[in-house]
């Protein structure tokens, strides 16, 4: 599981659209990930993006070994609407930085992993916050 989170945040990192952002890509098991988030939202241009730990579903429990045929997998983008729209913000709003991550893992195959793709529903969903703007992309991979 930590290598498909792994190969996810990468390929965020690597895209160019991305990149050239500078901004804080963190997976969900960090050490202190509200820490990092709250940092990344206050001192690093107001935006943040969070690769959650994938989940798995097991369709046929009876087999002798564990077959996982369907993951999911969330990235949240957080915006602190104020700093990054500020005059020394990006002014890159968080739903246009969802399109980007859409774009960085469309089609994207992972090491050793299903082809991921958008979910067919829900595959973005507003992230409920009074202080923050959000939205949660949702990837899966491996359905029969």
């Amino acid at each position: 599981m930590r290598s498909l989170q792994t190969q996810i945040g990468d390929k965020l990192r690597e895209w160019p659209a991305i990149k050239s952002l500078g901004i804080d890509i963190v997976e969900h098991e960090a050490s202190d990930l509200v820490a990092k988030m709250n940092e990344a939202l206050a001192t690093k241009k107001g935006l943040c993006i969070i690769v959650s730990t994938p989940s798995f579903n097991c369709s046929n429990p009876q087999l002798p070994v564990p077959v996982f045929d369907g993951i999911t997998a969330a990235i949240t983008i957080f915006e602190n609407v104020l700093l990054n729209r500020s005059a020394s913000g990006l002014n890159v709003d968080a739903l246009s930085l969802v399109v980007k991550a859409a774009q960085a893992l469309w089609h994207f195959k992972p090491n050793g992993w299903p082809t991921m793709y958008l979910r067919k529903n829900e595959s973005v969903t507003p992230v409920s916050d009074k202080k923050l703007s959000g939205y949660t992309m949702h990837l899966t991979g491996g359905h029969k």
